[in-house]
């Protein structure tokens, strides 16, 4: 191999190194945004379902109505 391809081939190695260190920071980045919004979805429903315990409670909802709403798709 000619110099000028082991020069072409180390800069485009060089490249891909930091295509590949870009995509791990981005995919990082996605996982810790995901278990951020899995929390908030595991928070809401429990204060749903803590709040739909409360009415039952209270009386404002009747049980039939919380059924037939869960039925409905």
């Amino acid at each position: 191999m000619s110099q000028e391809d082991v020069k072409l081939l180390g800069d485009k190695i060089d490249a891909l190194t930091t295509r590949v260190g870009t995509l791990e920071t981005a995919v990082t980045t996605l996982m810790a945004s995901a278990v951020r919004h899995d929390r908030t979805l595991r928070w809401l429903r429990m204060v749903g379902i803590l709040l739909l315990g409360v009415a039952l409670g209270s009386g404002v909802v009747k049980l039939d109505d919380v059924i037939g709403i869960a039925a409905t798709p």
